[in-house]
């Protein structure tokens, strides 16, 4: 029953852990679970992918003194928040299987 209610890749009450060697994906917008192994580097990849590009672009930001409100920046930004959710319904959408697609079809 587990198997079928939670998937390959999680167990627990509602669902709520990841197997036996295994843990949360960073970056993961749906909590996908992924083998330990992939974790090794945890705090560096952190450091790399969420603290440094967030001071490199504050220290822009600060020493060219942009303004994110006005001009064609504020489309871009716009374009970069509109991209990234395409990306998350994307990502949801590749998880559907070939049958529930036949079904959705028929429907």
């Amino acid at each position: 029953l587990d198997l079928l209610m939670c998937g390959k890749e999680r167990t627990g009450v509602l669902c709520s852990r990841c197997r036996e060697n295994s843990s949360v994906h960073y970056h993961s917008s749906n909590y996908r679970c992924g083998p330990n192994y992939l974790c090794s580097f945890g705090i560096l990849f952190y450091i790399v992918t969420e603290l440094l590009p967030l001071t490199v672009v504050f220290l822009l930001i600060m020493t060219v003194n942009l303004s994110f409100t006005s001009g064609a920046l504020n489309g871009f930004v716009f374009c970069c928040q509109i991209l990234t959710v395409l990306s998350d319904a994307l990502d949801d959408v590749s998880n559907i299987s070939q049958t529930q697609l036949t079904a959705i079809a028929i429907k």
